[in-house]
């Protein structure tokens, strides 16, 4: 095709800085008097151009989006252009109007129009449908009605919201419309309205939330009857997943009951559980599928759990420390907002320390159990008493319980509940408070007694411990060394290897079944409010190391394994799931391991 050329007019030639104006294979290049000049493909057309004519010039106009126009052009030379890019936009125009036909037959009538599909709606359909809506004079004049039928049918919808909204509803009408016997028939009562929308609306993803007992199986069975009746899905191709045996045998049993009364002579889809299904697949990844006794007898993991922590306690002092730190949930006692709140705090505690009395707080507690622990004889709450006998007016007058008081170096231990500024929480009177603790201090100076003191401030900066430590070692503390087997006799007493048991074995489960890594560890425990995260995060990771190295062990799985091991295979490549549809029970109910499960099986799926 040889270069056309069209020059400006002449009132063009003065008052505008238009040069010329070239088209040669599909592109038009406009040169001014000033500047580069600018290029413009055909190819990216979505709709006609116009022509307009003025007293000394004309004006091609195009009618896509980029507001692209060329004036003061030669009158006559200018409509010779326009009438030779009319003729070549039909022709590139009548090729995008078929795949635009193409595309709305197959993703919008064909099925349900997805998400997935929108981008190419986004870039194909709806800037030709906008072309269209410009120049309609212009597509009617080259196209016969039947051919752009389909443009006319869409043009009300202005943007890619309401298009998307138009088509699913215009699918949703038909098909309900051409599916009423099916519907009325598949169950033993017709579906309702709401079901059939259920079954017919096939989104890349979808969620059907309704009440117990409104019918979510007969959905499901529906759905899966459905896909296959019109041929969208064969039976291999359709994966259901149920919440136990149980429900998956009643969906088996439903759907040939269902099948038959259908007239549908199909085989049964893959109908099982998630470890089912994760059976499966390891089953033919050659991996194992050996069960641990703990998933048969649950009662065996809690002993063995049981017997794992007395053997840390026994042969690991470090562990020990660790294990009676975490017995009880830290409480920061500042937290409380009034006194009603820290008296309620008061009366439902129940710390209870090692040597078997209970204690006001978490901080009591913590020291209780260090002087239990590292051998210092101890009594809770004792009265003072002074070294001098005191005169009748002292005695109501210097009457006072002490928080603990070390009978074998005859000292007393007050903690204060005081921060580095010297303030107290905020519902005691922080004057009242401060002056108690001035006037036990010169009590004890005053006869001469031993005091060591603590303050929650040592506690909120992590040297509690330490505090203890040094005043033992400054004050020559007599030690009396416990033996171990006598403290883990303590703690298997007074209920605290049990109850550890209980609380170890839920985490533990937790644990594996989400794969928990530390960032999770640190959301979950930031959500609950938990203190000491480097403490607990400690103690779980070598509850499940030593849980994991067991299984090793054993040569077996447990059913967490069976869906974790089944990821793996899964997003390596292992296993190729060959499912295009995936219809899942109770999904509310749904692991964070099983949703993942779910995403690898998308994922590497040919759906």
């Amino acid at each position: 095709m040889s270069v056309k050329t069209v020059m400006p007019s002449i009132i063009g030639t003065f008052f505008s800085n238009l040069k010329r104006v070239e088209y040669n294979a599909d592109t038009l290049l406009v040169h001014y008097k000033y500047g580069l000049p600018r290029s413009y493909s055909l190819a990216n057309s979505t709709g006609f151009a116009q022509f307009e004519t003025h007293a000394f010039s004309g004006k091609i106009t195009f009618s896509d989006n980029n507001n692209i126009e060329i004036g003061y052009l030669n009158k006559s030379k200018g409509r010779e252009l326009f009438t030779e890019l009319e003729e070549r936009l039909a022709e590139l125009l009548v090729a995008k109007l078929n795949q635009v036909k193409v595309l709305v037959k197959k993703l919008a009538y064909d099925e349900y129009l997805r998400d997935l599909s929108i981008p190419l709606f986004t870039e194909s359909v709806l800037p030709l449908v906008q072309g269209y809506r410009k120049t309609p004079k212009a597509w009617h004049a080259h196209f016969s009605e039947a051919n752009i039928a389909i443009l006319k049918k869409l043009s009300p919808f202005t943007t890619i919201e309401s298009l998307v909204a138009g088509l699913r509803l215009n699918y949703e009408q038909t098909t309900l419309a051409k599916r009423k016997n099916f519907f009325d028939q598949v169950e033993s009562n017709p579906l309702t309205i709401e079901q059939r929308l259920a079954v017919i609306r096939d989104n890349d993803k979808n969620l059907v939330l309704a009440a117990a007992g409104t019918g979510k199986t007969s959905v499901m069975v529906a759905k899966a009857l459905d896909l296959i009746d019109r041929k969208l899905a064969s039976p291999e191709q359709i994966l259901i997943l149920a919440y136990n045996k149980d429900a998956a045998n009643e969906l088996k049993t439903r759907y040939l009951k269902r099948c038959n009364k259908a007239g549908i002579h199909a085989v049964t889809p893959d109908i099982m559980t998630f470890h089912g299904l994760g059976r499966l697949i390891l089953t033919q990844c050659d991996m194992t599928i050996r069960l641990s006794p703990f998933v048969e007898t649950p009662l065996k993991r809690q002993q063995w759990l049981s017997n794992w922590l007395t053997e840390q306690i026994l042969h690991d002092k470090d562990f020990l420390t660790l294990f009676v730190k975490l017995l009880y949930q830290p409480i920061n006692v500042f937290n409380f907002d009034n006194l009603q709140d820290y008296q309620h705090y008061l009366t439902n505690s129940r710390y209870q320390s090692l040597a078997g009395y209970r204690v006001k707080s978490y901080q009591e507690l913590l020291i209780a159990n260090w002087l239990y622990l590292n051998g210092v004889k101890h009594q809770y709450q004792v009265d003072y008493k002074s070294n001098t006998k005191p005169t009748e007016e002292l005695i109501v007058a210097d009457e006072y319980r002490a928080n603990f008081y070390l009978s074998d170096a005859d000292i007393y231990l007050e903690h204060f509940m005081v921060d580095r500024q010297g303030n107290c929480p905020v519902y005691l009177d922080n004057t009242q408070y401060l002056n108690e603790i001035a006037r036990i201090k010169k009590l004890h100076q005053r006869h001469k007694t031993k005091l060591v003191v603590t303050n929650h401030y040592d506690w909120l900066e992590g040297k509690l411990e330490q505090r203890l430590s040094a005043f033992i070692k400054q004050r020559k503390v007599t030690r009396d060394a416990r033996a171990v087997p006598t403290m883990l006799n303590s703690l298997t007493k007074m209920g605290f290897i049990k109850s550890s048991v209980k609380r170890y074995e839920k985490c533990l489960q937790a644990m594996r079944l989400e794969e928990m890594n530390d960032k999770v560890l640190n959301e979950r425990f930031s959500k609950h409010d938990i203190l000491n995260r480097d403490d607990h995060k400690c103690m779980l990771k070598k509850i499940v190391s030593a849980y994991t190295k067991e299984l090793q062990n054993q040569k077996a799985i447990d059913f967490d394994d069976m869906i974790n091991q089944a990821i793996k295979a899964v997003a390596s490549g292992q296993f190729k799931p060959n499912w295009c549809h995936i219809l899942v029970d109770e999904f509310q109910d749904i692991s964070a391991s099983r949703f993942d499960f779910l995403q690898q099986l998308i994922k590497q799926g040919s759906g």
